[in-house]
């Protein structure tokens, strides 16, 4: 073979292994690139606050939880003291926060509070935002403390059963009332116990 035709021979064949180097290495050399901008970036992420922010805000589901039993407030004008035999006129305000449907109010005391009206069963419309009221007298027969328990419950247009809560107003009767208050309140054992007390039920 002769000389020229050896040497064009040889360069042909190393031309083509240069090119199908080139040709495996670019790919290599792209992917190494991108992984690096990716890494990058993430890592400017994890240094911004901004961006981690934005990124648990999103991941972080809405909160759901809503007050348990029925959205009914209380209110009354007992003034915390009572004397045996002695009647004693007394508010019961409600407010509630639905648009319709009835509220139910029942009440149950003690039996040594005479209570009147003697109807103790109670029914309002909840399609107008007033206030609801009850007024009760209120008469003690003995000294202690004694409690007039008030039930309500609310059923609207969208529930399927209805929603309740339990309120309780402590009455103070004579000096027995007084003094048994007082050292509650005075010993660390024990919880004050307020002239008007909560209960939620559903």
């Amino acid at each position: 073979m002769e000389l020229p035709v050896l040497i064009y021979k040889l360069l042909t064949d190393w031309s083509f292994a240069v090119i199908r180097m080139i040709a495996i290495i670019l790919p290599l050399c792209a992917i190494m690139l991108s992984a690096c901008n990716t890494e990058d970036n993430g890592s400017a992420q994890s240094h911004n606050p901004s961006v981690v922010a934005e990124k648990n805000t999103a991941e972080t589901p809405k909160s759901n939880y809503r007050k348990p039993g029925a959205a009914i407030d209380f209110e009354h004008t007992y003034d915390g003291t009572s004397a045996v035999g002695e009647t004693e006129n007394v508010q019961l305000i409600f407010t509630e926060q639905y648009n319709n449907g009835q509220m139910r109010v029942m009440l149950n005391a003690d039996q040594e509070l005479n209570i009147k009206p003697a109807k103790q069963d109670f029914l309002f419309s909840m399609d107008s935002q007033q206030p609801h009221q009850i007024e009760i007298s209120v008469e003690p027969q003995t000294e202690g403390k004694y409690y007039l328990n008030i039930f309500t419950s609310a059923l609207t247009d969208e529930m399927q059963q209805p929603k309740t809560r339990v309120f309780a107003i402590a009455f103070y009767v004579g000096d027995q009332g007084q003094k048994k208050t007082t050292d509650e309140k005075s010993s660390p054992e024990n919880v004050i116990v307020l002239p008007s007390q909560e209960t939620v039920t559903e």
